[in-house]
C-alpha cells in the first residue's frame, strides 16, 4: 500500500501543476477512504512558561573576541557582570553565532551607525526581581572596570540594552545557545 501511494504521488509531481495535484490528491483520498489511513497526531501545545527573568542584549561584551564555549571566557564575562550588579541576579547567558542585530535587541542603531551581527553580542538572563537595571544598562568603558587594561582593551566599550526576548525559550527557538552562568 505504501509503495502505491508513493507511486501516485511521484506521478502527480512529475506531470501535474500544484492546483491539479491538490485536486487529484483529494479525489484519491476520497476514493480510497476504505483504507483507513491513520490521521496525523497533533502534538499538544507547550505550556506557557512563567516570566521569571529579564533579558538584556550586550553589544561587544567583555572579554574581547570571547569564545562562549570556553569556560574561562564565560567566567570572565560573569565576573564583569557581577562587578556591575552582583553575583545573585545573573542566571545565565546566551549567545548566537550569527543573526542580525534587529532581531536581537530593541535598539535600532548603534552609535557608529553599523548594524552588527550577533558574533559580538550575547543575551544576559537576569532575575526579574533585581531592582537596579540602571547598573547594567548603558555603556561600560573597559578602562573603568579593568585594573590594568592592555593597549587593545583600553578604548573598548560594552553597551547593554533591553532585549526583545521576554523568555529564554523564545531566544532558544531563534537559535541562541544557552550557557549556564558560572560563579563569579
Amino acid at each position: 500500500m505504501g509503495s502505491l501511494i508513493a507511486h501516485v504521488i511521484s506521478y502527480f509531481i512529475a506531470t501535474l501543476s500544484p492546483r491539479s495535484i491538490d485536486a487529484h490528491c483529494k479525489a484519491f483520498v476520497a476514493s480510497h477512504d476504505h483504507l483507513h489511513l491513520p490521521a496525523m497526531v497533533k502534538r499538544p501545545k507547550s505550556p506557557e512558561a512563567a516570566e521569571e527573568d529579564k533579558y538584556f542584549t550586550v553589544y561587544k561584551p567583555y572579554p574581547l573576541n570571547a569564545n562562549w564555549e570556553l569556560e574561562e571566557d564565560t567566567i570572565a564575562c560573569s565576573r564583569w557582570v557581577a562587578s556591575c550588579i552582583g553575583t545573585d541576579p545573573l542566571h545565565a547567558l546566551y549567545y548566537k553565532p550569527s543573526v542580525s542585530f534587529a532581531r536581537f535587541s530593541s535598539v535600532d542603531r548603534i552609535s557608529d551607525g553599523n548594524i552588527p551581527q550577533a558574533r559580538g553580542m550575547i543575551l544576559l538572563e537576569i532575575d526579574k526581581k533585581y531592582p537596579h537595571n540602571e547598573h547594567l544598562l548603558g555603556e561600560h568603558r573597559w578602562s573603568e572596570f579593568l585594573k590594568i587594561p592592555n593597549e587593545e582593551e583600553d578604548g573598548k566599550v560594552t553597551q547593554v540594552f533591553h532585549s526583545l526576548y521576554s523568555k529564554g525559550r523564545d531566544a532558544q527557538k531563534d537559535g541562541t545557545l544557552f550557557v549556564e552562568s558560572l560563579p563569579a
